[in-house]
């Protein structure tokens, strides 16, 4: 009776199992059409410890504790339009994001949130933004590497990726570069992406499903876009925009979990050249001391 019985346990367990999909695989396919894929938990090396840029050190290992659905792709125009069909005029901007599959851009921070809210509503589940750790963490999909391709990012992925001051006419069609090991597409390149953290310095030491900054000015953006260097397309190359900001360069893409229960890092103190400057002028500056003359004070 003891090998009857555990042969059963067994068989019980292997059929919960299959019930629940691996890492990579689609979860499921909401009510807007946006696939989404199971990221299952895990710990990962979160920056980079040789080159990359100041705001990616120190590396440091982050340990995620739950699985959590991401989308398969950006948001797109026609997804993100159910929500806010006002956006249809701004497509074709600049010779930008003119199809249904393309991209969504000019978005803010807080338009992406909404859409978050608004999805979440009608779905009855939760959305919102990627955590910064989340995004990364998809995005290395196990790799250790500037990319999730290597140290180097092949031409397929390039979207006119050399410096760009103004709008340049690029498609920004989702899902048509090859995906990383966990099936995610566009994670190098596209459209940057906004996350949920407020930007600000890492602070070191080992993490556990952190959630950035309680406050702080601008909002962390990720995965680099077209129109720009390929440096800043790399897994742990870090953006940050202001929340309000729309423009040609940023989309986003949705996470369904619960956020993390983690508590927020408190503000970092201003550097003392920052903390000590006025925005009120309380001097006429055009009644200053002679300029034909030396002056200290």
């Amino acid at each position: 009776m003891r090998y009857i019985k555990a042969f059963v346990v067994v068989v019980i367990v292997s059929m919960s199992c299959q019930l629940v999909p691996a890492a990579g695989e689609s979860s499921f396919v909401n009510s807007m059409g946006i696939k989404m894929v199971r990221i299952a938990g895990g710990d990962f090396l979160m920056g980079q410890a040789e080159g990359g840029d100041f705001d990616e050190k120190p590396a440091h290992n982050v340990r995620i504790t739950k699985a959590f659905e991401m989308s398969e792709t950006e948001v797109t125009n026609a997804q993100y339009e159910l929500f806010d069909p006002s956006h249809k005029l701004l497509r074709g901007r600049h010779g930008l994001s003119i199809a249904d599959d393309e991209a969504v851009v000019f978005v803010s921070w807080y338009d992406a949130s909404a859409f978050c809210r608004w999805l979440s509503d009608k779905e009855g589940r939760p959305y919102r933004l990627p955590t910064e750790a989340e995004w990364e963490y998809a995005c290395r999909a196990g790799s250790t590497t500037n990319y999730y391709t290597g140290d180097e990012l092949p031409e397929i992925y390039h979207k006119n990726q050399k410096q760009c001051r103004y709008p340049y006419a690029t498609e920004l069609h989702v899902g048509r570069t090859p995906a990383n090991a966990w099936g995610l597409f566009d994670m190098h390149g596209n459209v940057e992406e906004w996350c949920y953290d407020w930007y600000g310095p890492y602070p070191g030491g080992e993490k556990t499903d952190p959630v950035g900054y309680e406050d702080g000015d601008f909002r962390v953006t990720r995965g680099g876009s077209h129109s720009t260097l390929i440096y800043y397309l790399r897994s742990a190359n870090r953006l940050g925009a202001l929340p309000e900001d729309k423009n040609w360069l940023i989309g986003f893409r949705v996470v369904a979990a619960d956020m993390p229960g983690t508590k927020p890092l408190t503000r970092p103190a201003l550097a003392e050249h920052l903390a000590t400057v006025s925005q009120n002028i309380t001097k006429d500056v055009t009644k200053g001391p002679d300029p034909d003359k030396p002056y200290f004070r």
